[in-house]
Formats: structure tokens, C-alpha cells, sequence
């Protein structure tokens, strides 16, 4: 029997758009790629992004959004092959748009499978108006089946609704990857490397990682940190002073975005991935699980998902730590012995709960299971 073909809704990239591929656009390109070796066909249609400043960045955008309603439409009512429609949504601000879509597939008598992405569901929740709080609850229960990136949040939103919720997770098979010594703690050179890399913005506080490395020196550590990925120029630069200013910019490497080959290579001889991350929608992290698939020892801030995907790998730092917070954590780990100890223990966790064997079988459950 033929699966019936699922349009896709969800920020995947615009080569109109300056904005930089992010955590979303990879997740949601994972699960179309999903989609298609689970044996679905699929059709997807972008979310559009802001483009213009000042007074005319709220009239473009939403203008964005309700052309991407009517094109919607116009799939679901020409194309008689779908059979299904993935929303891969933000909800907040933006919950009356995916409402509409979710109200729209099912007056098509379309299934429709509701992915909510990144944190703050249940605080949005509370923290909204009654209006926001009702269509909220009436996008997830008029939806046919509900994916969570955060596990945290499956009995919330089963509150709303008595069909599949499911926690879908970003996930990656870098845990069958060998490291470049296992068991080392240092490299051949007598360094401890540090790595931070993904969107380089202030947001994701990567001065932090910064001071961190100069802490770990001043305290006779040998350490050397790389920043790797893209940013803004004027971010950059001043991430460059900030290196310069502590008496070791050598210390610090800042390397551009490079392939997923590239990239094993750097975390195959890293040993912590610092992520002081503040980002207010920080979700969950590719670059968290990617690193600690790769046996790197996370030193994390609690934004997102950070902790419940650390769990008992590592120690979290409150989200407004400073520098000295993910030092001590890095000294305290090396100067007792246990980094091959959590090394091993961040690349079980990733093959327990984040491989592609459990997002596949939550994205399968998503569109069988009606």
C-alpha cells in the first residue's frame, strides 16, 4: 500500500534571507530527510522570515505568513496525493498562524501532526492571555499527533488532548564515530581543547568560553579553545578583543562553519564543549548532542534542555553564570580524574536517548498511529 504523501510547513532556510541556518532549519531538514527513508513522499512549504526593518518589518511579515497560508490551500485542494500535513511550529506569537494551518488541513480532512519546537511551551502557556492560552490548546487537540523536542513537557500536553504525544528529540549517530584518543585527557601536544561552535551571537554568550579557557591557563592548565561557525563581523571582532585583551590571543582559535567531516575531525580531539548559552528560546541543542556524541564533556549553561540532556554526564551551570562557574567545573573534572569517566557517559546518553533509532521510531508512531 502506497503511504500517502505528507506536506511539510516549518523553517527550513531561505536563500532570500539573510538569516543564518540555525538549530530549527537543521531539525526540521533532519526530519524531512526522516520522512523520506521512513518511505513517505513529501512536499514542503517554507516559513518566511522577516526581510525589512523599522515600520515595514511587521506588514512584510505578515504578509510572509498569509502567503504561506494560501499556498497551503492551493497544495492541499490541487494535489490529492496528500494525505498528511507536519506543522513544524514555535507556537507563542506565533500560534494563531499555525492554528489556522492545523484548522485548515483538517476542514481538507488532512491528518495533522503538530511539532512544537525550542523551549518555554508550558511558561508561554501560563504567562499569555486567555485568547493566546485557547487556541493554544485547540492547536494541540485538534492536531492528530503532538511531537515535543523537550520530554519535560509530554504531561502538559497531554492535558489537552488524548492522542499520541510523542518526544521527538534532535539526534545524530556521532557516538559510532571514534575519538581521536579515547582515553586521553590531554593531547599529544599537552593541551586541553575546548571547543564552542554553531551561530556565533551574543546571545549564545561564547565570551564566556572565552574567559573560561584564560581561567583554566592562569590555573596552569594548558588549555586552547576553538570558536567555530558564523557570525556577524563587528560580533567577531569583538569576541577577538575580548581574546586579545586577556594576554593570549593564541590561545583562541576562530574558525569558519565547516562540513559535518570537518567538524568530526574537531570534536574527535576536543575534550569539553563549553555552550554558555542565554539564548531566551534556546531548545534543544544540535551542537550539544553532536558534542557529546563525540565524547566531548558538556559544560553547559540550564538554558533550553540543557540539563535534562546532560543529565548525570556532566554539571550545568545556572543560566547567569559567569566565566569562573564553567572553569571551575573544567578544573574540578580534570584535577580529579573523571573526564574519560563523563566522556563515555555523554556518548551513552546520546546512543540511549538521542540516536536516530528514537527519533525515527517517535516520527514513524507521528504518522502511522492514528
Amino acid at each position: 500500500m502506497t503511504k500517502p504523501r505528507i506536506l511539510f510547513y516549518g523553517a527550513i532556510g531561505d536563500a532570500g534571507s539573510r538569516r543564518r541556518i540555525g538549530g530549527g532549519e537543521t531539525g526540521n531538514r533532519k526530519t524531512l530527510d526522516y520522512l523520506r527513508r521512513t518511505g513517505f513522499d513529501t512536499v514542503s512549504v517554507g516559513k518566511p522570515y522577516p526581510r525589512k526593518a523599522g515600520i515595514l518589518r511587521a506588514p512584510q511579515y505578515a504578509g510572509g505568513l498569509l502567503a504561506v497560508f494560501l499556498k497551503v490551500f492551493w497544495k492541499l485542494a490541487t494535489d490529492r496525493s496528500i494525505g498528511s500535513v507536519h506543522i513544524s511550529g514555535f507556537y507563542l506569537h506565533l500560534i494563531y498562524h499555525e492554528y489556522a494551518l492545523i484548522a485548515l488541513s483538517r476542514l481538507m480532512g488532512k491528518r495533522v501532526v503538530y511539532e512544537l519546537r525550542g523551549s518555554g511551551v508550558e511558561r508561554g502557556y501560563e504567562h499569555r492571555s486567555l485568547f493566546y492560552r485557547f487556541f493554544f490548546r485547540q492547536a494541540v487537540a485538534r492536531s492528530h499527533a503532538v511531537l515535543s523536542q523537550g520530554s519535560r513537557y509530554l504531561p502538559f500536553l497531554r492535558r489537552f488532548t488524548d492522542r499520541n504525544v510523542l518526544h521527538y528529540p534532535n539526534c545524530n549517530e556521532l557516538y559510532r564515530m571514534p575519538r581521536e584518543n579515547p582515553d586521553e585527557t590531554v593531547t599529544e601536544a599537552g593541551e586541553v581543547r575546548l571547543v564552542y561552535f554553531g551561530r556565533i551571537v551574543a546571545s549564545k554568550r561564547p565570551d564566556l568560553a572565552i574567559r573560561a579557557c584564560h581561567d583554566l591557563c592562569v590555573r596552569g592548565i594548558n588549555a586552547r579553545l576553538s570558536i567555530v561557525g558564523e557570525g556577524e563581523e563587528g560580533f567577531l571582532q569583538d569576541l577577538k578583543s575580548i581574546s586579545a585583551s586577556l594576554g593570549d590571543p593564541a590561545r583562541v582559535d576562530f574558525l569558519p562553519a565547516v562540513e559535518m567531516a570537518g567538524l568530526i575531525e574537531i570534536l574527535a580531539r576536543s575534550h569539553f564543549f563549553v555552550f554558555p548559552s542565554a539564548e531566551p528560546r534556546e531548545g534543544q541543542s544540535n551542537a550539544l548532542t553532536e558534542a557529546m556524541g563525540m565524547g566531548g564533556v558538556p559544560i553547559v549553561s540550564g538554558a533550553g534542555f540543557n540539563r535534562e540532556i546532560v543529565g548525570d554526564a556532566s554539571l550545568v551551570v545556572a543560566a547567569d553564570g559567569q566565566a569562573s562557574a564553567y572553569s571551575d567545573i573544567m578544573h574540578r573534572i580534570l584535577t580529579a580524574g573523571d573526564w574519560r569517566h563523563l566522556s563515555a557517559k555523554a556518548r551513552g546518553r546520546v546512543a540511549l536517548l538521542y540516536s536516530e533509532d528514537v527519533a525515527l521510531a517517535a516520527l514513524r508512531d507521528a504518522h502511522t498511529a492514528f
